[in-house]
């Protein structure tokens, strides 16, 4: 079977085309301008009447093939259940001083775990800014994944938290103090952590629920966690008798919520 290749026609298009070619850009929200530009980005379907018309040959560009292309979430019925349980916590959470209850959104891979939990952290801020008005001094969300190991096999919480925030590089090694001064000053009510299942058993995850429990007694902020199978790795009760093999789920090809 011959190979399907690419000529240079449609090479020279992936790298100096037109920007209809390519989704909606930022794509990662790890960074608060990627995020706000997110948040604020609105795909409207396009007018029909601008549209080729009915048999005409259409180019990849066209603004239909770029609107469907976006897959542009729909409310459905499980994220209007998700931005319930997040509403719910956040207001419960807002009574409480310490011992802050967060939310886990698990399911097998490929369910839309991410982007139910994206679609509920860009409402809560669109709602926010659709009542307050635009403020650059508020950030009511963080988006992170979790990060990487470094050396000495840790992973860099506070690194990440400061690259969301603009702060890397101009807060010395550790910058967990001025992250929370500025979370509190900024008003960050939730805390949205993806990839959950990356964390490994013992030492890797006590020491990363260690750090994130001092943020949220520091911040006053919800956690929404996500991953496969993340409530065995979120709930300390659960970690040890389904250590062996949390990375497997037998969760249904649905997403569930726990709080």
């Amino acid at each position: 079977m011959k190979r399907p290749r690419i000529d240079d026609s449609e090479l020279r298009d992936l790298v100096d085309g037109p920007d209809q070619l390519r989704p909606p850009a930022p794509e990662w929200c790890n960074t608060l301008t990627n995020w706000r530009a997110s948040v604020d980005r609105v795909l409207d379907p396009p007018e029909l009447a601008d549209c080729a018309p009915l048999e005409t040959e259409i180019s990849p560009d066209d603004p239909r093939f770029v609107f469907h292309g976006s897959m542009r979430p729909v409310r459905t019925p499980a994220i209007a259940a998700a931005m319930l349980v997040v509403q719910q916590q956040l207001y419960a959470n807002a009574k409480r001083t310490s011992g802050r209850i967060g939310v886990i959104i698990q399911g097998p891979s490929s369910t839309g775990k991410t982007t139910l939990m994206q679609y509920v952290g860009r409402d809560l801020e669109v709602r926010l800014n659709n009542r307050y008005g635009r403020n650059d001094d508020r950030i009511p969300v963080v988006a992170l994944s979790v990060p990487d190991k470094g050396r000495g096999g840790s992973r860099n919480w506070a690194g990440a938290f400061a690259r969301f925030l603009g702060l890397e590089g101009s807060l010395g090694s550790d910058p967990t103090e001025s992250i929370c001064y500025v979370m509190r000053h900024c008003h960050t009510q939730l805390v949205l952590i993806d990839g959950i299942q990356r964390l490994q058993p013992g030492a890797d995850v006590e020491q990363s629920f260690s750090f994130l429990e001092h943020i949220s007694d520091e911040t006053g902020v919800t956690f929404v966690y996500c991953g496969r199978n993340s409530r065995a790795i979120v709930d300390p009760q659960l970690r040890e008798t389904v250590r062996p093999g949390w990375r497997r789920t037998k969760t249904p090809g649905e997403i569930t919520l726990f709080s």
